[in-house]
C-alpha cells in the first residue's frame, strides 16, 4: 500500500472513531456517526494528499480563505439570533444585570438539548473572539471586523 493509500485509511480510522462518539452523543448507536464520518475522514484525506501543481493552493488554503470567514459571519448571525431571542421573551435586561446568568442559561440549554451542545459551545466562541459585553446587550457587530484595529 502507498504513502497515501495508508494516510487515507487512517483518515477513515479517525473518522469512525469521531463518528462513534457522535453516533453515540445523537441518542443512536455508533454506527450511525461511523460510516459517514469514516467516509468523510477517507474524502478529507485524500482531497490533502493529492498532488497539485506549483502555486497552485491546497485545500486547506482555500477553505481558510473563503470558508472560514463566510463560516464565521453565520455563526456570528445565529449568536445575534439567540440574544434577540432572550430580547422578545423579556430576559435580556436580566442577563445585562447579572452576565453570569446569561452562562447558567447556556448550561441549562445545553442540559436539555445535549444535541445542540457543540452548537452553543462553537457560537459561544465566536461570540468570544468578537468581544461582546452587556453593554451593547450581548450582540455582535457584524459591520465591523473582529480583527480590526479599533
Amino acid at each position: 500500500m502507498s504513502t497515501r493509500g495508508q494516510l487515507i485509511a487512517w483518515g477513515a480510522f479517525v473518522g469512525a472513531l469521531a463518528g462513534s462518539g457522535l453516533g453515540i452523543a445523537g441518542f443512536g448507536d455508533a454506527m450511525k456517526g461511523t460510516i459517514p464520518c469514516a467516509i468523510i475522514g477517507a474524502v478529507l484525506v485524500f482531497l490533502y494528499t493529492r498532488p497539485v501543481p506549483v502555486g497552485t493552493p491546497t485545500p486547506l488554503e482555500e477553505i481558510k480563505e473563503h470558508a472560514i470567514p463566510v463560516a464565521g459571519h453565520w455563526l456570528a448571525k445565529s449568536w445575534n439570533l439567540l440574544m434577540r431571542l432572550l430580547m422578545l421573551l423579556h430576559l435580556m435586561p436580566l442577563c445585562v444585570r447579572h452576565p453570569w446568568l446569561l452562562v447558567v442559561l447556556i448550561v441549562a440549554l445545553i442540559a436539555f438539548l445535549p444535541f445542540l451542545a457543540w452548537f452553543f459551545v462553537i457560537i459561544g466562541i465566536v461570540a468570544l473572539h468578537h468581544d461582546v459585553n452587556a453593554k451593547n446587550q450581548f450582540l455582535i457587530d457584524l459591520q465591523k471586523r473582529a480583527d480590526a484595529p479599533e
